[in-house]
């Protein structure tokens, strides 16, 4: 607002400094002079020119102040040089008669005495009258340029606009498509492009929850089905031992779906847009070592979970909640694919912090390393034994995002996948995430 405000600002002035002078000019050339020299003033100037004519110079100036005195005329004299303006100057060059504005209300009527470099002026009040037709079209070209200098400001403006208020409409009309087509260099870019984040968050968000409602309505399917299953079995079951072996399996199956929707409402939590950091301080290196001690446990003799880092004792700004959450997901997701061991390490370098999780699996497959961050998408790789519900990663990435950082998937040295999650030593909540 404040660059637009300066720039019609500047724009305004300096058309008006360069329309007053020059239809200050075109004034002084071309003027009404025939209404001047058909008036008194102008018969006046001859006759006390031509009483000059037939002096000595030297008694010019006394005489002038004579006539002055007993009369009702005010006559001064000036030598040539004290004449301001070149228009003025050409005009008594050429014999003609000038004026000029000495006060309020008064003018000064000029003539210059041939062969003599001195002008003869006659100063007194200009009777009130109405504009000549020429004051009238001078006028008409200053408030017209005034007029096209801000019209041509403002029509980029407003092509832009409604470039802006059409996208707009079609995207209200449920097409979900912002297209506008604004240059980088207008004024109204800035906003074009708060739109179009605006714009992209909300398909995102529409597509996501689409993805959500139909992959949770299909891993529903199996855990119903089975349900009804084991349901019908139990009531045919003989005994009581069969019967506790059929409600264990129903348990089984109620406590996947119950971990479904914890996994789908956690993520559509990160997927809010009110959604906010409670950033502060934490020694995230022992925090992941626990982790790390913990998921040994869990693990068993069959896969070993190393850690490493290099910042044991500096403190590391992040939501620590969700910096856990994080933790596990990646730690977890390597256990499913890993065959003896996973890495976990914490680096700081270039005032960002780096998580990395790597394991001795199978790897990802290049072409599928972006997909595999989208919500409910699962990998069928070889050796991974249990399928998840294709959240985890993908809230890695949605916490990451909110920490204002980026995940990575590469090839590990181990020969399995990579991740590095990245995020800065000062982390905010990002615009448009």
């Amino acid at each position: 607002m404040a660059r637009l405000f300066i720039q019609l600002y500047l724009l305004i002035v300096a058309t008006l400094l360069v329309m007053g002078w020059g239809l200050d000019r075109l004034w002084q050339l071309y003027g009404d002079q025939t209404s001047l020299e058909n008036d008194g003033t102008y018969s006046t100037l001859l006759i006390l020119e031509h009483e000059l004519r037939q002096l000595s110079p030297d008694r010019w100036q006394a005489y002038v102040d004579e006539v002055s005195a007993s009369t009702a005329v005010q006559l001064l004299l000036f030598d040539g040089d004290d004449i301001a303006g070149s228009a003025v100057q050409d005009k008594l060059a050429r014999g003609e008669m000038a004026q000029m504005q000495s006060e309020a209300d008064y003018w000064l009527y000029l003539k210059q005495i041939p062969g003599a470099d001195r002008v003869l002026a006659l100063k007194q009040q200009r009777e009130a009258q109405g504009r000549s037709p020429f004051e009238w079209l001078l006028m008409l070209i200053f408030y017209a340029a005034i007029a096209l200098v801000i019209m041509i400001w403002v029509w980029p403006l407003s092509r832009d606009l409604k470039i802006l208020e059409r996208a707009t409409r079609k995207f209200a009309d449920n097409s979900w498509t912002f297209d506008a087509d604004i240059k980088p260099n207008a004024q109204v870019f800035p906003l074009a492009n708060a739109f179009r984040q605006m714009a992209a968050r909300i398909e995102r968000l529409i597509n996501s929850h689409k993805d959500m409602s139909n992959a949770v309505s299909h891993e529903l399917k199996t855990p119903l089905a089975r349900i009804q299953f084991e349901l019908a079995i139990a009531e045919k079951a003989a005994d009581l031992t069969a019967m506790r072996r059929h409600i264990s399996n129903i348990k089984g199956d109620a406590e996947e779906m119950n971990a479904l929707a914890t996994a789908t409402l956690d993520y559509a939590i990160l997927e809010r847009a009110d959604f906010s950091l409670h950033i502060s301080e934490h020694r995230l290196a022992e925090i992941l070592a626990a982790i790390v001690e913990h998921t040994n446990r869990e693990a068993g003799d069959g896969v070993h979970i190393r850690f490493h880092t290099v910042v044991p004792a500096m403190p590391v700004s992040c939501d620590l909640h969700l910096m856990e959450r994080l933790a596990k997901n990646l730690i977890y997701n390597a256990l499913k694919y890993a065959r003896t061991q996973v890495s976990v390490s914490l680096g700081f370098g270039g005032q960002a912090f780096c998580l990395t999780v790597e394991d001795d699996g199978p790897g990802i497959p290049e072409s599928e390393r972006e997909r595999v961050f989208d919500s409910f998408v699962r990998l069928r790789t070889a050796g991974s034994g249990k399928d998840g519900f294709g959240l985890g990663l993908a809230i890695v990435k949605r916490v990451a995002q909110w920490h204002d950082g980026s995940v990575r998937v590469s090839e590990s040295d181990l020969g399995g996948a990579r991740f590095d999650v990245w995020w800065p030593r000062s982390p905010g909540v990002p615009a448009g995430h």
